[in-house]
């Protein structure tokens, strides 16, 4: 692999004895070399043929399974909020059984732990038992709240419609959930709101975990029409509604960075006329998502995505800051020399970042000479972590200095489709 990137000097065996081989910098697998009048002589001719050489590069793999192989989990505890680097904060209850006996935490695994309000904890397990889990605290950010802040106001619907819209939302960014009691909706809480409240509430929490967001958004009380009447007095109010003129796409572009934005979602039947005309009358826009109808389950996820990827701020979620030296909180694997992170703003499929920890390597080139091994062992972890992820051929990209806009070496592993080509590799 280094000889590949950087050129060499290759002994061949011929019919008169071995032969230096010139191999050119950045030689693929499948390119053929000739070296002149090193092969047979054909049966009717007198001058001897050429010797063809394929090239084939081997590109290094850690072995399967990978016991140095660490995926982070996330968990959430009140107890983070104060901790710093050094701290160790114990898991109880649901935390620590999820982290012992469902998902068996390693002995010094790589995790994350949140308080659920910002702050940020990169750690390690130490002692557990099936009730108490030990992290050691390796770093600590601390994220500020979104802007603009993105609340979904989200009818209650029949089944479990309401439930899946409220944890996609969460998944895809929004700060914070009101459940409307719709004059269409066909469940109706009235005398179950705080048991309603409480499984929307769990639903948030899982999810915010499963994503793993600095911020688990705020499930407010049941709101009823006069509620939202009154908000799109005070803020920016969009309503959904399938016959609007105005499109979210053309609003969305022209919202402010700050604030708060509240998206309302009706029903299964969709939203009253008089409800509709109450929102209007107070200030709300109506505005739709395009020609089609989609569900009251899936309506608010689309909208948010318009938001993130249309307004100012561009995402719901920032992207968390970096310590000088901290294990970033995205960190999905890691071997002896060097940790594979998960880019936060995906640019394909599967966006993967592999960093060797020692960082005083300008370049590619620079650490193959200097290193190969470690270059070997940054492109085996790289093709490892890559096929644990998707199931397609990926690329190997090496995207360093400030001329890329990159400020530490790194191997961009992107996932293709297709089956495991040794071809996609390029440098």
């Amino acid at each position: 692999m280094p000889d590949a990137i950087l050129g060499t000097t290759a002994t061949i065996e011929s019919l008169d004895g071995s032969v230096d081989l010139e191999v050119r910098t950045g030689v693929q697998s499948g390119d053929v070399l000739t070296i002149k009048g090193r092969g047979i002589t054909p049966l009717r001719g007198s001058q001897r043929g050429d010797l063809k050489i394929g090239v084939h590069v081997v590109t290094p793999t850690l072995p399967r399974p990978l016991p140095a192989l660490i995926v982070a989990l996330h968990f959430v505890t009140d107890d983070a909020t104060d901790a710093r680097a050094g701290d160790v904060v114990t898991l109880t209850g649901a935390e620590a059984h999820h982290a012992a006996a469902v998902r068996r935490v390693r002995v010094d695994e790589v995790v994350t732990l949140g308080d659920g309000r910002g702050v940020w904890l990169g750690g390690r397990r130490g002692l557990a038992s099936p009730k108490q889990v030990d992290v050691r605290v390796t770093g600590r950010a601390e994220v500020p709240e979104p802007a603009p802040r993105i609340v979904l106001v989200q009818a209650l619907a029949k089944g479990d419609r309401d439930e899946l819209a409220v944890q996609a939302a969460t998944e895809l960014g929004v700060d914070a959930i009101v459940p409307w009691q719709a004059a269409r909706s066909v469940s109706r809480w009235d005398a179950k709101a705080e048991k309603g409240l409480t499984r929307w509430r769990s639903i948030v929490r899982e999810a915010a975990k499963q994503a793993h967001r600095a911020w688990i958004p705020e499930v407010e009380g049941v709101a009823r029409l006069a509620d939202l009447v009154a908000r799109a007095g005070e803020t920016t109010v969009l309503v959904l509604e399938p016959s609007a003129d105005e499109r979210l796409t053309v609003v969305a572009s022209a919202l402010s960075g700050g604030g708060e934005v509240v998206l309302v979602v009706g029903p299964e039947g969709g939203i009253a006329p008089e409800e509709l005309d109450a929102l209007r009358a107070a200030g709300a826009r109506i505005v739709r998502l395009g020609d089609t109808i989609l569900r009251t389950s899936t309506a608010g996820a689309a909208a948010l995505s318009v938001l993130s990827a249309r307004s100012s701020a561009g995402s719901a979620e920032p992207e968390r800051p970096r310590g000088r030296g901290e294990i970033p909180a995205e960190i999905v694997a890691e071997t002896e020399n060097a940790f594979a992170i998960r880019d936060i703003a995906p640019q394909a499929p599967v966006h993967l970042l592999v960093i060797p920890k020692t960082p005083q390597y300008r370049d590619v080139v620079e650490l193959a000479a200097a290193d190969p091994g470690l270059l070997a062992e940054v492109v085996a972890l790289a093709n490892s972590v890559a096929a644990e992820h998707a199931d397609g051929d990926f690329r190997l990209v090496f995207n360093t200095g400030a001329g890329a806009g990159q400020t530490v070496f790194h191997v961009h592993a992107h996932v293709l489709a297709g089956g495991l080509n040794e071809k996609s590799l390029g440098g």
